[in-house]
């Protein structure tokens, strides 16, 4: 692929959320744009009975850009960036911008998202106490890490990683998702972009 590239995946839904995990993996999570989802047929196929109120005959196709900057090719304005929620601010602020918060987990389940023991690793806290995710201690095997171990320690050495507290007492880590840097999951580098905007998960000028 280009560096200007995109790329679309059609997929069913059975296989959707396993794909996405894929995907960012190989890809990485910040140049996710989207799940654009269509209605493939008129009729459920073989002797499939038609559901009258959910519809079933759809499709996935998942959208992911080369570099997480050269899709975004216009300035947003500081209301526009607090929309986005890049409201916060760090020791990198004059070089990465504003930054929002997002849980570094995500749900499991049997059908779709599936637990992976390999994304449910040990990570030491700041006090120095080792957790685990704090979900998987109510419920067992109910959530998994969305970076790898490998992925995870390169972002938290170069202060991508926020870890703290929740109203409940348990550690819980979240990534830092900047305005104008990203980490290229495949390459394990920063990238910083010239000039632009925070993410944004429409493609223009195509």
């Amino acid at each position: 692929m280009r560096d200007d590239g995109v790329i679309f995946i059609s997929i069913d839904d059975n296989e959707q959320a396993n794909l996405k995990l894929l995907c960012d993996e190989i890809f990485g999570e910040d140049n996710f744009v989207a799940n654009i989802i269509w209605h493939s047929k008129n009729k459920p196929s073989g002797n499939t009975t038609e559901n009258k109120t959910i519809d079933t005959r759809t499709e996935h196709i998942l959208c992911y850009q080369k570099s997480y900057f050269l899709a975004n090719k216009y300035e947003n304005t500081k209301d526009e960036l607090k929309e986005k929620g890049y409201i916060l601010k760090d020791e990198f602020f004059k070089t990465r911008g504003y930054y929002k918060l997002t849980p570094l987990m995500r749900s499991c389940s049997a059908s779709s998202f599936k637990y992976i023991e390999s994304l449910d690793y040990e990570v030491k806290a700041p006090d120095g106490t080792i957790f685990k995710n704090h979900q998987n201690i109510k419920k067992p095997k109910s959530y998994c890490y969305t970076w790898s171990k490998k992925l995870f320690d390169f972002g938290n050495a170069n202060g991508f990683i926020e870890i703290q507290k929740t109203s409940d007492g348990f550690w819980c880590i979240y990534r830092k998702m900047y305005e104008f840097c990203a980490i290229d999951n495949k390459k394990l580098e920063i990238v910083y972009r010239k000039s632009g905007n925070a993410y944004n998960n429409l493609i223009t000028g195509i």
